[in-house]
């Protein structure tokens, strides 16, 4: 594996960030509905481990192992990572490369599909204010 060109404690912050700003976000809230999911992210090479979980109308995402079982794993690097949610790669690409794996029900993933780019713009503005 490549040496990351990300840091940990600044990643850390970031999807932190993101993630406080995804539960005030009004377009975030109006495409939940009545969508359930919850996916598990370790970002490989930074051992970073964090779960994103949607339920009733709510978004959270927190460090460490998903609270709800089943989940949708999701593995990838830091720089992969970055890459996805800055825009610079989309989803598709980077899974069909090998960057991004998954494992669970893929259909957990697409429920949330509408969510990516709420997601991803989030992340680039929590990005921005490091």
């Amino acid at each position: 594996m490549k040496p990351s060109t990300t840091d940990r404690g600044e990643l850390n912050r970031t999807i932190e960030k993101m993630f406080a700003m995804a539960q005030a976000d009004e377009a975030i809230k109006q495409k939940l509905g009545d969508t359930e999911a919850t996916l598990r992210f370790e970002i490989e090479d930074l051992n970073i481990i964090f779960a994103t979980e949607v339920a009733a109308g709510q978004i959270e995402g927190y460090q460490g192992e998903p609270r709800n079982t089943p989940y949708t794993e999701l593995r990838l690097d830091s720089d992969t990572f970055d890459s996805l949610f800055s825009g610079e790669i989309t989803p598709m690409a980077a899974f069909m490369s090998g960057k991004l794996k998954f494992n669970g029900n893929i259909g957990e993933v697409m429920a949330l599909q509408s969510l990516i780019s709420d997601l991803f713009r989030l992340y680039q503005a929590a990005k921005a204010t490091d």
